[in-house]
């Protein structure tokens, strides 16, 4: 991978200002690195294999995602559906960890909740570390199902807290207001220092877990634009969400069906429809992306009673590869839409 390692000095933008981060870690050698890194997967698999080593497709089915939240302490659940496996959880979470930085990892014990519709388990993090741009800290779970006193599968998965949150009509990351700036584009492979030094985050569509992978460890947000409809919808959903690097899933097309509710499926994962004139937003959706040309030409801009965050999302057509191109045009219209009206962010693509 090209450029400096995560928690070196980038811009991140917040609330409309850039700032200035410093390492907060002791660098380590190559070697070192090495030896840190060891316990972490390297992405989200091993997804499950059976006690004996078999690999099991079911374990694939785990859901991991943080509850109530303090400056004191964080609960994080681990489900499964009762139908994949039946029994009960048992397993530990394992953290922080953060690439090419020395970290004291600590163990915090998942404890099963009982009967009920999904199998669910609780861990208590006293001041849990977040997964942020300036600091992309992960954790290792492990999880075991015991039936009849004796473990039937495992799965081991890295997992982050972004806390990235819809607060009105502003996003929100770890409580303070958050601008969002993104753009699409290509890069030498490993090379992410086109949103890195700007700050920025990645416009992608349909991302796969070797990009996730690599944005999560390099400390790059993901704007991903899913594409897939019916039952492929919501199983993409739940895929996206165990990557702690993709603040916002842009949902291409929103099922008509008004009982789609994405928090349902991965409750920390804030995802966005298309603003459209002939419907109102979809209640599931937790923001809303504008189509324009310009800050001052919102094509279908949407219901007027939406009070969520509004996005402005500009096609720069086939040069959309072009980074520096789309990022000019990322800030040209941040400086309109400041100027126009209330926005969230602005994305180019």
């Amino acid at each position: 991978m090209n450029g400096d390692p995560p928690c070196a000095a980038h811009s991140v933008r917040g609330a409309g200002k850039e700032n200035r981060m410093k390492p907060d870690g002791e660098r380590r050698t190559d070697e070192e690195h090495g030896d840190a890194m060891s316990d972490i997967p390297s992405r989200s698999e091993l997804e499950g294999e059976a006690a004996d080593g078999t690999p099991d497709a079911s374990m694939r089915d785990l859901d991991l995602f943080y509850g109530r939240s303090s400056a004191v302490a964080t609960t994080v659940y681990a489900r499964l559906p009762r139908k994949t496996v039946d029994g009960a959880a048992a397993g530990r979470m394992i953290g922080p960890f953060r690439e090419g930085v020395r970290t004291l990892p600590a163990s915090f014990r998942f404890d099963d909740l009982g009967p009920g519709e999904t199998i669910l388990a609780r861990c208590v993090v006293p001041d849990l570390a977040p997964w942020t741009p300036e600091c992309p800290n992960v954790y290792r779970v492990d999880m075991e199902w015991i039936q009849r006193g004796r473990p039937v599968a495992r799965v081991e998965r890295t997992w982050g807290a972004a806390r990235f949150a819809v607060m009105g009509q502003a996003f929100r990351w770890n409580g303070a207001a958050y601008s969002m700036l993104g753009f699409a584009g290509e890069s030498p492979a490993g090379d992410w220092s086109p949103w890195r030094t700007r700050g920025a985050a990645r416009v992608v569509r349909d991302p796969d877990d070797c990009l996730l992978d690599e944005a999560t460890r390099w400390g790059v947000p993901l704007v991903a634009r899913c594409g897939r409809t019916g039952e492929r919808l919501a199983a993409e959903l739940r895929r996206l969400a165990r990557w702690p690097s993709v603040v916002l899933a842009i949902v291409e097309d929103w099922p008509e069906n008004a009982a789609f509710q994405p928090t349902r499926l991965a409750p920390n994962l804030v995802c966005a429809a298309w603003a459209r004139s002939d419907r109102p937003m979809p209640s599931g959706s937790a923001a809303m992306v504008v189509p324009t040309r310009n800050a001052s030409d919102r094509r279908g801009a949407g219901p007027p009673q939406w009070n969520g965050p509004a996005v402005l999302a500009h096609a720069i057509g086939g040069t959309g590869q072009d980074t520096d191109r789309a990022w000019e045009a990322c800030e040209r219209l941040s400086a309109e839409g400041a100027a126009s009206g209330p926005f969230a962010g602005v994305l180019v693509y």
